[in-house]
């Protein structure tokens, strides 16, 4: 996972009232602010504030995530007023945008697409059949069982006869086929929601969002996704692009995923990497334990918290600059097989 250690300018861990086995939501913004308010004129300077990051960057049994300074600055000034401090009415706010996520995220687990017609060799002479595709389905398990998520979500591309996706792909997931059935081998005994894709003929599914997964979320107050499923370059790599616009901090386990082409799939990473998308790399067996840390909210990641900042910064200069273009994405999205 990508932390911030690799860095010379890091921040020093500090002996503090607050530490990072005692800090919680519980706490309260109040109690929290008094304890960081180290001289108690009722402001915090950067130095308080920074002094307590390493405390709320906690990383489980570990200790705490290393910080680098220049984004612990970018962390204080979005909050920071002309005078370069944060009053008690800012910090309120910093808790209700920022804080309360990272100390008490809810997590749904979002499973693209793990659909036979999609399963190398399942169905051959139907289908878009992705290299090791199989691969995905014990890790994806085994986050279904072992973290405590607070919702699971599984896309289902449904096409009918003729589907506008026709033309660029192979004909795949026609409703009610086999071919458009869950693999067998997914677990399926768990409470979970059921989105489905492209179910009107010129329906185009680019992500999970193309269906009602949005409003799903939202009605169980998901904070924080974590993607997995088919294909890594396209439909699951677009669903977590759009997650992170819609203001989710947005995980990627890559042990849960499989694409068709090696180097769009990395240049696929790199670009949602830029966008605020945090890759875990953990193998199959080790990607749960890591991911119930950080479901729980003791390992608290500074990128991933970094990022959802960035998010919040750029959609505040939306609104100030209402004409300001989107940046664009890589032509990855859609692509004909060849």
């Amino acid at each position: 996972m990508r932390c911030f250690s690799h860095v010379v300018a890091v921040l020093p861990v500090l002996a503090m009232a607050i530490d990072a086995m005692t800090l919680s939501i519980d706490m309260g913004w109040t109690t929290i602010f008094d304890e960081v308010d180290k001289d108690t004129n009722g402001v915090l300077d950067f130095g308080e504030f920074s002094a307590w990051l390493p405390a709320l960057f906690a990383n489980g049994e570990f200790g705490q995530h290393a910080v680098e300074e220049s984004k612990a600055r970018e962390m204080f000034d979005l909050w920071a007023r002309e005078d370069s401090s944060i009053d008690k009415n800012e910090f309120q706010k910093c808790w209700c945008k920022w804080l309360k996520t990272i100390l008490e995220p809810k997590s749904a687990l979002v499973v693209v697409n793990v659909q036979n017609d999609f399963i190398e060799d399942l169905r051959p002479g139907y289908g878009i059949h992705i290299p090791n595709a199989r691969e995905v389905i014990k890790p994806i398990n085994q986050l279904m069982m072992e973290a405590n998520f607070d919702l699971v979500v599984l896309t289902q591309d449904w096409h009918p006869k003729g589907h506008v996706s026709f033309g660029d792909w192979p004909v795949h997931a026609i409703q009610g086929s086999q071919g458009a059935m869950f693999h067998p081998d997914l677990n399926r005994a768990i409470p979970h929601r059921v989105v489905r894709l492209g179910a009107e003929r010129d329906a185009w599914s680019r992500s999970g969002f193309d269906g009602d997964l949005d409003s799903i979320l939202k009605e169980n107050g998901i904070t924080d996704i974590y993607v997995t499923g088919l294909a890594q370059e396209v439909i699951a790599g677009n669903t977590a692009e759009e997650s992170v616009k819609r203001g989710y901090r947005t995980v990627f386990v890559e042990a849960g995923s499989r694409g068709i082409s090696w180097s769009r799939m990395e240049a696929r990473k790199k670009w949602l990497e830029k966008r605020g998308v945090l890759f875990l790399s953990h193998g199959a067996d080790a990607v749960a334990d890591k991911v119930q840390g950080m479901v729980e909210g003791s390992d608290r990641n500074p990128s991933l918290a970094y990022a959802h900042l960035q998010t919040f910064k750029e959609q505040q200069e939306v609104v100030e600059v209402p004409t300001a273009k989107p940046a664009q994405s890589p032509p990855v999205q859609i692509f004909k097989l060849i």
